[in-house]
């Protein structure tokens, strides 16, 4: 929804150390209305911070993990969750999983996007939107209009359905984009 709005910023950290870097950018150094989300669930991760470090520009996404068979597309939340589903489908399946961190979604990092998925000609998108009208369906668009050369399998969105969030902890859980569904989604994308 805020990404609909001309002119507007938006930042999506999953990690500490962008969320600081990030944060003092937006209001250090934006000279546009930036909105910074953070998840509730990244609030209480843990790690050092060198807070003399130059960060990686704003609007560029950051290749958390390389990998040959697969990019996996993710912003905020669904990174640290795409990084556990890499570690399985590496272990267990021998899968080689390129996990791309977006960082911002507004300016959003085409080239980088395009760039992972020429690389593994397949793509997996986790994203904590509705499965319409949201991020993962930009990106999915990105991938058809400029990618499709580079793709060896149909992109696979794995996001919440388009469904009203239910209040019972057990049936939210089961909207939530978790590793399993990451995992089984790429399973899908090469055939297995």
């Amino acid at each position: 929804m805020l990404g609909q709005a001309p002119g507007l910023q938006i930042m999506v950290p999953a990690a500490a150390d962008d969320a600081y870097h990030l944060l003092k950018w937006s209001l250090l150094e934006s000279r546009n209305p930036t909105v910074f989300l953070s998840h509730a669930l990244l609030l209480d991760e843990k790690m050092e911070v060198d807070l003399a470090s130059p960060m990686l520009p704003v609007g560029q996404a950051r290749v958390r993990r390389e990998g040959r068979d697969v990019s996996v597309i993710a912003s905020s939340i669904t990174v640290p969750r795409a990084l556990a589903a890499a570690d399985v489908l590496d272990r267990e399946h021998g899968v080689s999983v390129e996990v791309v961190d977006l960082r911002s979604i507004v300016p959003l990092d085409r080239a980088t996007v395009l760039q992972s998925v020429a690389r593994t000609g397949r793509a997996v998108i986790a994203d904590e939107c509705y499965r319409s009208f949201g991020v993962a369906a930009e990106i999915a668009a990105i991938l058809a209009e400029d990618g499709l050369a580079s793709l060896k399998a149909p992109v696979r969105r794995v996001s919440v359905p388009d469904v009203p969030i239910p209040y019972s902890p057990p049936l939210e859980a089961e909207l939530t984009v978790t590793a399993e569904k990451i995992v089984a989604a790429v399973l899908h994308v090469l055939g297995r």
